[in-house]
């Protein structure tokens, strides 16, 4: 009786797995997505020039960090309202990073300002053309402001002043 009783809640949960596994996999495979497009725009964003290959890696990582951390809590203390709690605060945690790393980037940018207006006025001075003097200010700053400048030179340079950031 025990025999059948074991064997019956075997099949039984080889057959959940089987019937689910298809099912949390595509969910797994669509919130990545969203996350790969999201990190993928993030790291055009802040110049952090990711290969594809790292974004997915990125958005893979913090997904499973959701699903860990929550079992780990599970298992930690028994109680599902603390999982949930904790991977709800690990589901924010990529959104908390970027924008704290964005923040400090444009800390960075606005206290670089002065030094970029003075390259540009001394650029204008010696007479060179708006465009000259935005290309010299990111040649020769380091950082945000550099490629903030270049990226605006390339543009300029393209025909593009739409502001649009492109790779």
């Amino acid at each position: 009786m025990i025999l059948l009783a074991s064997l019956i809640v075997f099949v039984s949960v080889f057959l959940l797995v089987r019937a689910g596994f298809p099912i949390v996999r595509d969910l797994f495979e669509r919130r990545a997505a969203k996350d790969i497009a999201r990190f993928e725009a993030w790291s055009q964003e802040l110049f952090l020039d990711w290969s594809p290959q790292k974004v997915r890696y990125a958005a893979y990582a913090a997904n499973l960090g959701i699903v860990f951390v929550a079992l780990f809590v599970l298992v930690l203390t028994g109680r599902m309202v603390f999982a949930l709690a904790a991977a709800a605060a690990v589901f924010f945690v990529p959104t908390f990073l970027y924008r704290r790393y964005r923040h400090k980037r444009l800390e960075r940018l606005e206290s670089q300002l002065p030094d970029a207006l003075n390259i540009m006025v001394s650029s204008a001075r010696s007479g060179r053309s708006l465009p000259q003097a935005v290309a010299a200010v990111g040649e020769k700053m380091s950082g945000p402001a550099e490629e903030e400048f270049k990226l605006m030179a390339r543009e300029y340079r393209e025909g593009r002043a739409s502001g649009a950031k492109t790779a």
